[in-house]
């Protein structure tokens, strides 16, 4: 179980249909965790704190804080249920230390966390 400290931090729902903090594998594959292809597949499928992830948080926040729609309404769950995203801005201020960091190491905030 991933404490709940650090699904707030990674920004994805707790119980999501993609449970790692690092990576988009699905729980389907968890059985496979620890073989020759969990490793490709999690190298493939790093989270990445892209401008459509950020796109589809600052969307869902405007639909429920401007426009009044639910947390879980159909709309904002076509936006974020697919990665397990969650409403969620990162803070500015810890932000800009991962944007410092992501230029300098190539990585972005979702590696800072230890994976599942």
């Amino acid at each position: 179980m991933i404490p709940r400290d650090r699904v707030l931090l990674a920004t994805i729902r707790n119980f999501g249909s993609c449970p790692c903090p690092r990576c988009l594998v699905p729980k389907s594959k968890i059985p496979e965790v620890g073989t020759a292809i969990d490793d490709r597949r999690r190298e493939k499928s790093r989270r990445v704190d892209s401008f459509t992830r950020n796109w589809n948080v600052s969307l869902a926040r405007e639909y429920i804080y401007e426009r009044g729609f639910g947390v879980r309404s159909a709309a904002v769950e076509r936006l974020l249920a697919e990665e397990s995203y969650t409403p969620t801005k990162v803070s500015h201020t810890f932000k800009q230390l991962t944007d410092i960091e992501s230029l300098q190491s190539r990585m972005h905030f979702h590696h800072l966390l230890p994976s599942v």
